[in-house]
């Protein structure tokens, strides 16, 4: 993965922060609405029981008493977590058994009649409670009775962990649904751009001319623009092949003219020697216009979508050789998925030249065999003649040099195979071959 996140990286991470941050507040938003109604629920409890505590307090007479006591067991059990507490207007102190001997410590505010106050203060043996309070004014008394009811915090407490502990378990499967629902639909909003990136591997592997216009409404003005290039990058390499080749007829006939005239003077014996040196010039310059117009070509022709069945050409190329050679045994093994990702004209040319070279050295065979490795087709040309020691073989690939120095041409066949295959990306190398010759093994591109 690159530094630059893809468009699927980027937008599956922000479906999952989203997600995350979306459960995250929502789990703290539950908890604390969970805690408050838990809370709610007790204070409700613990009014009950005040507003209870209110009403068995008989203040007819004097001293005030209390007529009753809470039946709630957990008022009588010691530090059971429930406690009441009546402070009267003589100083007197009633509180519940579970008290035992401890003392509510309720701050020292201001009380009105009826009013209930909410206070959390600290219990016996530690405990945090939630306390209820309020002042009754009796009559003919100068002084309040303040009630409190308590309860210990720890069940509120326990009870919101127990709903944290399920809330995170539920929150966790609803996120990772979640997370899978975005991954879906991340992948299907971006499936029409890989169906047009597909589309676009076929248009350079020759699968097909064009893109399909059968996108979403926001991609099928880019897939338009993107057939419009390629019309016009048709048309463009159109008139440059056609410039090439008008380039190479307009040169290649002044200068046959020119070596036959040199050639006639060289042998009417005028100046033979500089008829020589101007034949050689003029093999040179036919050698560069060669390369350079093959490798306009080649370059002009490489990912414009076109391909060449290597069967297919292999055949066409022995065929052309065979009436050129007819006392040479052709023996072909290339399999019928090898499929050269370039230009036809320019595999036929390299394939040509292998064969040629090949046959000019034969004795009685020339082999061709392909395979595929990959994503490269790999292409064997084999001849049983004398072979070539290993020194000369990287030699022979130069410029104006010719394995077979007594046959015709200027010796660029090699070069050029080595200057197309480079330009696709691909190797010419020489080797041995098992016939007894020299095998040039060419490694190209593959649809």
């Amino acid at each position: 993965m690159t530094a630059r996140f893809s468009l699927h990286v980027r937008l599956f991470l922000a479906a999952i922060l989203s997600v995350a941050c979306g459960l995250v507040v929502a789990g703290f938003v539950l908890s604390t609405l969970f805690e408050q109604h838990v809370v709610r629920q007790a204070e409700t409890d613990l009014g009950a029981q005040l507003d209870g505590l209110v009403a068995a307090v008989d203040v007819a007479g004097v001293p005030y008493e209390l007529t009753r006591t809470p039946t709630d067991p957990r008022f009588h059990v010691p530090f059971a977590g429930r406690y009441w507490q009546i402070e009267m207007p003589d100083g007197r102190v009633l509180r519940s058994r579970s008290l035992w001997d401890e003392k509510l410590a309720l701050p020292s505010d201001e009380l009105n009649d009826g009013v209930i106050h909410r206070h959390a203060i600290a219990g016996p043996k530690g405990q945090k409670l939630l306390v209820l309070e309020r002042a009754v004014f009796p009559p003919r008394s100068d002084g309040a009775i303040r009630l409190a009811v308590g309860m210990d915090r720890k069940p509120i407490h326990e009870a919101t962990e127990r709903f944290r502990g399920m809330l995170a378990l539920s929150l966790g499967v609803l996120g990772i649904a979640l997370v899978a629902a975005s991954v879906a639909f991340v992948r299907l909003g971006l499936s029409p751009l890989r169906r047009l990136r597909q589309s676009l591997a076929e248009v350079l592997d020759g699968g097909r001319k064009r893109l399909p216009e059968t996108f979403p409404g926001e991609i099928e003005p880019l897939a338009r623009e993107l057939n419009h290039l390629l019309d016009r990058n048709d048309e463009a390499l159109e008139r440059a092949r056609a410039t090439a080749g008008n380039l190479a007829h307009a040169l290649k006939t002044p200068l046959a003219v020119m070596n036959n005239d040199i050639s006639q003077l060289g042998q009417s014996g005028v100046a033979p020697d500089t008829a020589g040196r101007l034949a050689e010039e003029i093999g040179r310059m036919r050698e560069q216009i060669e390369r350079q117009l093959a490798a306009a070509r080649a370059a002009a022709g490489i990912g414009t979508g076109r391909t060449a069945v290597a069967g297919e050409a292999v055949e066409n190329v022995m065929r052309a050789l065979g009436r050129l050679y007819p006392d040479l045994s052709f023996r072909a093994d290339v399999p019928d998925v090898a499929v050269f990702a370039g230009d036809r004209t320019d595999f036929e040319e390299m394939l040509g030249n292998l064969f040629e070279n090949a046959c000019k050295w034969a004795r009685h065979t020339v082999k061709v065999s392909g395979r595929v490795e990959g994503r490269e087709l790999v292409l064997c040309v084999e001849d049983d003649g004398p072979g070539l020691p290993a020194e000369e073989r990287t030699r022979v690939l130069a410029r104006g040099v010719r394995l077979d120095e007594r046959g015709g041409g200027q010796g660029f066949g090699l070069a050029i195979v080595a200057d197309l295959a480079k330009l696709y990306g691909g190797t010419l190398r020489l080797d041995a071959s098992a016939l007894g010759g020299l095998m040039a093994e060419l490694r190209l591109p593959r649809r």
